[in-house]
């Protein structure tokens, strides 16, 4: 899967940039492109993608701490859609930004989906496969293991079940995440967005901008681990992040990390549901 970062910056701090270096690890575990965001004082939204050099990603966001109010990281590891630039989240379509962790099962191409457990949004549909779901062509088990036969025991029956694909065409050159973003609603409101992902069965976490209105939406499935000091920011991540800080130590043009000093951050957990952010008020 993939990972998202998403933070809120409301004074200058220098833990933001330390917490961020600290989940670089973690970050480039997904190995098909890193992109990254910030939005100015200005409310005006930065990208910078790349598929190999995620440090130039990190960089970016780093450098524009001082001048953002917020900032975003994902990186990816590809299930729908090609290994391209263009798929990498954060996606800009019309006057809408969108990054997203998980999977919107109307667009992969597969019709036997098991819903996240736990989900806002069950879609009223079936499954004949209660242990598993569909992604990119393989069948998954609950724990997220591919299943190599092309049948699989339903534990009701007991009785063996063949797997059927889907057969509505998809545009394969474009992610599920994307389709999702250039499908939304005209008007995008709590409602709105809460019936549309039902209806597209959205499982996972994401960050939608509206750049018009300088409005931000955190929509989740399951529930958001966060670091905040509880005055200068707020970080949202889709995956668990890394609690602890090590120092760096600079010397010449060299940062070394040091057992020094490691400060370990307090992780809180965030509800999961539709949060909305008016992040023209950041600041103000």
């Amino acid at each position: 899967m993939c990972k998202l970062i998403v933070g809120i910056k409301y004074n200058d701090s220098p833990i933001i940039e330390k917490i961020i270096k600290s989940q670089i690890p973690d970050l480039n575990r997904e190995g098909d492109g890193c992109s990254g965001l910030v939005i100015g004082h200005d409310d005006k939204s930065y990208i910078e993608k790349r598929l190999v050099a995620y440090s130039e990603v990190y960089d970016f966001v780093t450098a524009n701490l001082e001048a953002c109010k917020m900032f975003g990281i994902h990186t990816r590891t590809k299930s729908t859609g090609g290994k391209t630039i263009e798929n990498c989240h954060f996606y800009k379509y019309k006057n809408r930004i969108f990054a997203h962790n998980g999977i919107v099962s109307e667009y992969s191409g597969y019709s036997k989906w098991k819903d996240e457990k736990g989900t806002l949004f069950n879609k009223d549909k079936t499954s004949d496969f209660e242990d598993g779901y569909w992604m990119n062509g393989d069948y998954f088990d609950k724990d997220g293991n591919i299943v190599d036969e092309k049948t699989f025991e339903s534990k009701e029956t007991k009785e063996t079940k063949v797997v059927v694909k889907n057969k509505i065409e998809v545009n394969n050159d474009k992610t599920d995440s994307r389709l999702f973003l250039e499908n939304m609603p005209k008007e995008i409101t709590k409602q709105s967005l809460y019936d549309y992902a039902k209806e597209k069965s959205f499982t996972g976490v994401a960050i939608l901008l509206e750049e018009d209105k300088k409005k931000a939406w955190l929509i989740a499935t399951r529930d958001i681990e966060v670091h905040t000091d509880f005055e200068n920011f707020i970080m949202f991540y889709s995956y668990i992040p890394e609690d602890k800080i090590k120092n760096v130590k600079k010397f010449k043009s060299f940062e070394l990390l040091s057992d020094d000093d490691e400060k370990e951050l307090t992780r809180y957990s965030m509800s999961k549901g539709i949060h909305e952010i008016d992040y023209s008020l950041i600041g103000k």
